[in-house]
């Protein structure tokens, strides 16, 4: 007879839907970075029904680790996406921060994606008055 391992539920461990990794992969063609895509799919599922939303719950809820958790909250925070309170549970240890989305996820993502193609766009004038200058058709 086999050994058992004891079944341990978690109750929002790696919560994240194929579908979300769909949008995930979108966010990335988009040029999001994937760790910040991860998260903002995932504060964009939750968020709103999660009170607490810390570190912690964002890497068992997308399966990342914390470095990864951190740099993405770091670019979010910046862009003025989500602000950062902290929760003083107890008297001991470092109090927790707790992120809240701040803004609209979908303006931000529309924005950003808006700036990539107005930059996309200034580049491909930029290459085309090279080539003019060369005598090169555009």
């Amino acid at each position: 007879m086999e050994p058992q391992t004891p079944f341990r539920p978690q109750p929002y461990a790696y919560l994240l839907t194929e579908t979300d990794h769909e949008d995930i992969v979108t966010l990335q063609r988009a040029g999001i970075a994937r760790t910040t895509a991860t998260v903002l799919v995932a504060l964009h599922k939750y968020g709103k029904n999660t009170p607490k939303i810390t570190s912690r719950w964002i890497e068992r809820v997308a399966d990342m680790r914390q470095p990864e958790v951190s740099i993405a909250i770091g670019e979010l925070v910046q862009a003025g996406l989500i602000v950062v309170t902290e929760d003083k549970q107890s008297s001991k240890g470092r109090p927790v921060k707790v992120y809240h989305v701040k803004g609209s996820i979908a303006e931000y993502l529309r924005g950003d994606v808006a700036t990539r193609m107005a930059d996309l766009n200034k580049a491909v004038i930029a290459v085309n008055r090279i080539f003019q200058r060369q005598g090169v058709p555009a």
